[in-house]
């Protein structure tokens, strides 16, 4: 474009040079600001080129949903890899408890020379070369074995239970955004109608058909209703940059959709609490630590004969071959490792009454899940049998009347206020009943979190099923091996 209206300037003075040299000067600056031109066009040029293509930034919103924050989530997070990285310890763990003590070799010579002298009159040489074997790993090795087999299953299970908290935090973050959100839409929605009925009030003050009072009365309203979208906004940032920590997306809209749990009750009580003692990750993990301290004990008993090691080898003298075997086999007469065995069973009972009490607790987390899921559930229902439409109706009624001059201003503006209460109170109870459901299934044990109750009738170990294997399954599994797999 430049090299055009260089050419262009060229020709039109190669023209007009002869019969106007009065122009000169105006030629010459229009040279003049036509090769600044093209300066001007080759350095943006030069600068566009330069410039880092893989760098662009839409800008625009991300909108997302629960399924595909957990789906995020459940791909990597720096807690569930941590834990992962635990269960892998743990089958190291058991590798080195699986594996037999070192052979030791031994070689040793006897009457020999010393450097610079002769060997002894009347003594003969004697070599030996013998091999010691550890014996303590063999009887200790079924105890051990048997701990560090619990020991994974333990680690398998705080993998579960850790990505299953992850996923639940998530999701609360991922609902109190959309809550944030909400609420703002109906503040910023609150403010458009109140400046459209104050530019009403404006030209009816105008008019003198309504007092300065009600305009200025609606201003106040306004403004109020204007500090309320910034406190929200506030709170709108807090919980979009929490939900960023799980999914490292900036500018997030959460979408939520407004449905509830119809046509599909919860199970009995007895039922979920059954499941969730067979099925929840952190009682399979706390069973296993328990199983894990039992064999801890039976390890400290086994360990009463200590450094125990046979010897086997061969033994020249003068010549003659002669075969060397033995045991050292060292007596507990005094210590019979009775503080380790009395260490070891305390630890053994206090893993127990810890269990004991997780399971009480998760008893109290089931049941209160329940209570929760069932009483919002039915009370979003009701909600949604015409809850929005009636506030919604009673403000556009109350409006008309008070243009027609039959209620007072202070109705339209508790009106109006009922309705932003209305909208707040449903979305509030609408997504606490969603997140009521997320919360039962994963206080059920459940391998995926839904807003639909996992159990609604009878439960089959395809749909929920036990802890998973990091190593075996992927980061988005649907499906857990049983104990026997986790070995």
């Amino acid at each position: 474009m430049a090299c055009a209206l260089l050419a262009d300037h060229f020709s039109d003075t190669a023209v007009a040079r002869a019969p106007r040299s009065e122009l000169s000067v105006s030629f010459a600056f229009q040279r003049l600001r036509a090769v600044a031109l093209l300066i001007v066009a080759s350095n943006s040029w030069l600068i566009s080129q330069s410039r880092p293509r893989d760098r662009v930034s839409d800008g625009g919103a991300h909108p997302l949903t629960l399924d595909s924050v957990l789906a995020r989530v459940a791909i990597f997070h720096p807690l569930s890899a941590a834990a992962a990285d635990r269960v892998d310890g743990a089958r190291g763990s058991r590798m080195t408890a699986r594996s037999f003590g070192n052979p030791m070799l031994s070689w040793q010579e006897e009457n020999g020379a010393l450097p610079g002298q002769s060997a002894p009159l009347g003594m003969m040489r004697e070599i030996s070369t013998f091999a010691m074997i550890p014996l303590t790993p063999l009887y200790r090795r079924s105890a051990r074995t048997r701990q560090a087999d619990r020991l994974v299953d333990a680690a398998n299970g705080e993998f579960a239970a850790t990505r299953q908290r992850v996923a639940l935090d998530a999701a609360r973050a991922f609902y109190r955004l959309a809550l944030a959100q909400t609420s703002l839409r109906t503040s910023s929605d609150s403010r458009d109608w109140l400046d459209s009925l104050v530019r009403y009030t404006e030209i009816r003050v105008r008019e003198g058909a309504v007092a300065e009072v009600d305009l200025m009365r609606m201003q106040v309203e306004r403004d109020r209703t204007a500090g309320d979208i910034a406190l929200t906004e506030i709170e709108a940032a807090r919980a979009s940059a929490a939900l960023t920590a799980y999914v490292a997306v900036d500018s997030i809209v959460a979408t939520v959709a407004d449905t509830a749990v119809r046509g599909t009750p919860l199970a009995p009580l007895e039922q979920v609490i059954a499941a969730a003692r067979r099925l929840r990750p952190d009682l399979f993990a706390a069973r296993a630590r328990s199983e894990a301290a039992q064999a801890a004990r039976a390890l400290e008993q086994a360990s009463i004969i200590r450094d125990a090691s046979g010897m086997i080898g061969s033994k020249s003298t003068g010549g003659a071959h002669s075969l060397i075997a033995g045991v050292t086999l060292p007596i507990p007469l005094f210590d019979q490792n009775r503080g380790e065995i009395r260490r070891a069973a305390a630890e053994s009972r206090a893993v127990a009454q810890e269990l004991t009490w997780m399971e009480s607790q998760a008893i109290a987390d089931v049941s209160a899940a329940w209570e929760a899921a069932r009483i919002l559930s039915a009370q979003i229902v009701r909600l949604q049998q015409g809850f929005l439409r009636r506030a919604d109706d009673a403000r556009r009624i109350t409006l008309a009347a008070y243009r027609e001059g039959a209620v007072p201003l202070v109705q339209v503006l508790d009106a109006s206020r009922a309705l932003a209460d209305v909208r707040n109170l449903y979305y509030r109870t609408l997504f606490a009943q969603q997140l009521s459901v997320l919360e039962l299934n994963a206080a059920i044990g459940a391998t995926q979190l839904t807003t639909m109750p996992v159990l609604s009738g009878t439960p089959t170990d395809s749909t929920i099923n036990v802890t998973p294997d990091p190593k075996r399954t992927p980061m988005r599994g649907t499906t857990q091996p049983n104990r026997e797999e986790l070995r």
